[in-house]
């Protein structure tokens, strides 16, 4: 079972996204995403919903732990 900072960073791969590009689609930093990657901060619902619109999936899918 892959934890939330892991399938963040699936989505951002298989999106093709570096956390740089990631990070300017969502309007935060690089840090911000390297830390939710690693599981140091959790992001907020909007940060939520926007992970969802950039990585075109659901809510569900992001946060479902049996990716």
């Amino acid at each position: 079972m892959k934890d939330f900072g892991e399938r963040i960073k699936h989505f951002r791969l298989k999106g093709g996204f570096s956390q740089e590009e990631l990070a300017n689609q969502l309007n935060v930093s690089r840090t911000t995403i390297s830390k939710w990657e690693c599981s140091k901060q959790t992001p907020s619902i909007f940060d939520f919903l926007s992970l969802c619109n950039c990585f075109q999936i659901t809510l569900d899918q992001l946060v479902e732990p049996s990716l």
